[in-house]
C-alpha cells in the first residue's frame, strides 16, 4: 500500500499494486516542525513550517502536471510500527518507480546575482548531500531534479550536474544517473547501457561520509541499495549494521564486504579508546571480527571492485554459534610469536588494476580460530 497526496486539494488517497497512479516524489532534508500524517489528515497545527513545505511542493508539482505526490514526512503512519517497517523496506522501490524525484535543497538560494561558480559552490555544500537517507534518494530515481529553496529555481538534474554531484558525494560520475548493479562476482549476463556495476564496498564508502539522527537508520537507509529486506528493531543500536552485513553476506558473493579498514596506532592491540570514541563505539570495543562495526570503516573503499574470472578457491561464509565461519585459500603472511598471521585474498582489486589485489590479515590462534587484524594488505 502506498499513500499519495492529491496536489490540488492536499487530500490523501491509498493505492495498492497496479492501481498506483503516476506520482512525483519529494527528497529533502528534514527540518524542525515537519508535519505528520495525522496533522495532514486533520489539518492540525497550521503554524508548523512543514505545512508550507508540503503546500509549496504540491503547488509546484501541480504546475508540472502531477496529480499525485509522495512525501515521507506525512504519507507514512509512523505510529504504526508495521506500516513504518513496510515503508522503509519499500522506499527504494517507491523512489525508483516515481515519474520524477524533486530534491528540495532548503539551504541553496536561487541564482540571483551569484556567479555560476558561487552558485555551484553553494549547491555542493548543501546538507542534503550529508544525510544518510538521501543517498538512496539520489541513486534510486530514473529522473531527479534539484530545486532551490524558493521552489522557483530549477538548479539542474542529477545527469546535467554529474561533476558537481561527484564533487559533493565522492560517487563516480560514471555511476550518477545510472541504475546500479551489484557486481557479486561479475556475472556474464549482458547489461543495458543505463546500468553500472559497483561493489558492496563502494556503496558502503558512499555512505561512510553521511549521518543519520538515529544510529539504526544508517543501516536501514542502505537496505534498498543492496536489495535487502529485514525487520526494523529500533533500540538495537549498531547491531542493525551488523545484521545488514550478514544479510549482504548471505545474498552476494562479493568479498569487498570484508575490505573495510580503520587506522590504529597498533594493529595488534584491541584496546584503543581514542579510536573507539571517534567512531562512537564503546571504549573497550572488541576489535577482531570480520564485519565492520560502523559504515565509517569503509571510507577508503571507493575504488574497490571484485576481481572477475578468478580461479582461486571460492570463499565460503556462514554464521555459527561460535561466530563467523570462513573457508577459503589462506596464505601465510608471516610467523608470529603467538600464532601465525595469514593473508586472506578477497578476490578484490583496487582502481580496476589487477596488480592491486586486496586481502585482509588474520591472526591464527589455533587450527579453528582466528582474529582479524584491522589493516588491509
Amino acid at each position: 500500500m502506498v499513500r499519495l497526496i492529491n496536489t490540488h486539494d492536499l487530500s490523501l488517497h491509498e493505492f495498492e499494486g497496479r492501481d498506483v497512479p503516476d506520482y512525483a516524489i519529494l527528497s529533502h532534508r528534514w527540518e524542525a516542525d515537519e508535519i505528520s500524517l495525522q496533522e495532514l489528515q486533520g489539518n492540525l497545527n497550521p503554524h508548523k513550517a512543514g505545512w508550507q513545505k508540503v503546500r509549496q511542493f504540491c503547488q509546484y508539482a501541480e504546475r508540472k502536471g502531477h496529480q499525485y505526490v509522495w512525501v515521507d514526512t506525512c504519507c507514512i503512519d509512523k505510529k504504526s510500527s508495521a506500516e513504518l517497517s513496510e515503508a522503509i523496506n519499500s522506499m527504494f522501490k517507491w523512489y525508483h518507480r516515481a515519474e520524477v524525484c524533486y530534491a528540495y535543497l532548503c539551504d541553496v538560494p536561487a541564482k540571483g546575482n551569484l556567479t555560476v561558480s558561487e552558485w555551484m559552490k553553494s549547491f555542493r555544500g548543501s546538507e542534503w548531500f550529508t544525510r544518510g537517507w538521501t543517498l538512496q534518494e539520489l541513486l534510486a530515481p530514473d529522473e531527479l531534479l534539484f530545486l532551490s529553496r524558493d521552489w522557483e529555481q530549477e538548479i539542474g538534474t542529477h545527469r546535467s550536474l554529474r561533476q558537481e554531484v561527484t564533487a559533493a558525494t565522492g560517487i563516480s560520475s560514471n555511476v550518477v544517473g545510472y541504475h546500479l548493479i551489484l557486481s557479486a562476482g561479475f556475472s556474464s549476463g549482458k547489461r543495458s547501457v543505463d546500468e553500472r556495476e559497483c561493489s558492496v564496498a563502494q556503496i558502503m564508502s558512499w555512505a561512510s561520509h553521511r549521518r543519520t539522527t538515529r544510529v539504526e537508520d544508517m543501516a536501514y537507509s542502505l537496505m534498498g541499495l543492496f536489495k535487502i529486506n529485514m525487520p526494523l528493531l529500533y533500540g538495537e543500536g549498531r547491531n542493525a549494521f551488523m545484521r545488514l552485513q550478514l544479510e549482504i553476506m548471505s545474498k552476494y558473493n562479493d568479498y569487498s564486504l570484508f575490505a573495510w579498514e580503520t587506522f590504529r596506532p597498533n594493529n595488534h592491540s584491541f584496546d584503543n579508546q581514542a579510536l573507539n570514541r571517534s567512531l562512537d563505539l564503546p571504549d573497550r570495543y572488541p576489535w577482531g571480527g570480520l564485519l565492520a562495526p560502523t559504515v565509517q570503516c569503509f571510507k577508503g573503499c571507493n575504488s574497490f571492485l571484485p576481481r572477475p574470472h578468478g580461479n582461486d578457491r571460492p570463499i565460503s561464509t556462514s554464521m555459527t554459534n561460535r561466530g563467523l565461519q570462513l573457508e577459503g585459500w589462506f596464505r601465510t603472511y608471516r610467523e608470529h610469536g603467538t600464532g601465525d598471521i595469514c593473508l586472506l585474498p578477497l578476490k578484490c582489486i583496487r582502481d580496476n588494476n589487477y596488480s592491486h589485489e586486496v586481502g585482509i590479515l588474520l591472526k591464527v590462534f589455533h587450527s579453528t580460530a582466528a582474529r582479524r587484524l584491522v589493516g588491509r594488505a
